[in-house]
């Protein structure tokens, strides 16, 4: 019997995102390095190794929240999506895939300084091109983001 093709309409997708994402959350929550943006260290051994294995540094932006800061990748300028999708690639024939990503926008912190129209444009980007980027990679890709966050300065973009 041939196997079923998966039901992709919106009614069906919600339900399937939201198990995914709690389903995942727990242990994401007690994993160490689980989450590569606000792992300073492994965000900083991903940036080293890249330059080491391709002779390309990979330009960040400061991230601040909570006192702290993090250095995040700025998928407006094309290396950082070429690094996107190569670690996306990479993922999927090492790990294989379910297509469901998770891609943060930055919704309590803020990124260093600059005018209001150039974090916008930073916050946009963190969504539109690091999809754009992801899809390269993966087609199927089904994407997830958090909420926005109304006090946060980048709200409308958000």
């Amino acid at each position: 019997m041939a196997e079923a093709e998966p039901d992709n309409d919106a009614a069906t997708l919600r339900p399937r995102c939201w198990h995914e994402v709690t389903w995942h959350m727990p242990w994401l929550a007690t994993e160490p390095g689980s989450m590569p943006y606000y792992d300073g260290v492994q965000t900083a051994e991903f940036l080293r190794r890249y330059r080491e294995l391709t002779g390309k540094k990979v330009p960040t932006v400061p991230y601040e929240w909570c006192g702290l800061t993090f250095q995040w990748l700025d998928p407006r300028l094309p290396e950082v999506q070429e690094f996107i999708t190569a670690c996306v690639t990479t993922q999927m024939e090492v790990l294989g895939s379910d297509h469901y990503y998770y891609i943060g926008i930055g919704g309590e912190g803020h990124f260093g300084s600059g005018s209001t129209e150039e974090l916008n444009e930073l916050t946009e980007a963190l969504l539109f091109k690091t999809i754009d980027a992801v899809k390269k990679a993966d087609p199927k890709a089904i994407i997830l983001t958090g909420q926005p966050f109304p006090y946060a300065t980048t709200y409308q973009a958000q």
